[in-house]
């Protein structure tokens, strides 16, 4: 099996794609605009939201709070779910 990339009179790949790998691609690049799209307004809804409920002496809690619940957001999705399933390999 050549490779297109191996061939340089090989088509562009995205011309290999037929109908149903643009749908499948559509889908996953929706579902990873949606999934920042939300973290994102997170983030702008935050400080006003900040603002309104929390007292003077506590913001500087809040920051730290939300500090962690960001970088959190970012950290998790690469940890294993238990501590027995190890990390995929490649």
């Amino acid at each position: 099996m050549s490779f297109p990339a191996s061939n340089p009179t090989a088509v562009p790949w995205w011309r290999l794609f037929n109908r149903h790998h643009w749908f499948v691609f559509s889908v996953a690049s929706l579902a990873w605009l949606f999934d920042c799209l939300d973290q994102q307004l997170f983030n702008l809804a935050r400080d006003s939201a900040r603002e309104t409920l929390v007292a003077d002496k506590v913001r500087a809690a809040g920051l730290w709070v939300s500090l962690v619940l960001l970088l959190g957001l970012a950290v998790l999705p690469f940890l294993p779910e238990t501590k027995d399933q190890p990390l995929p390999e490649e």
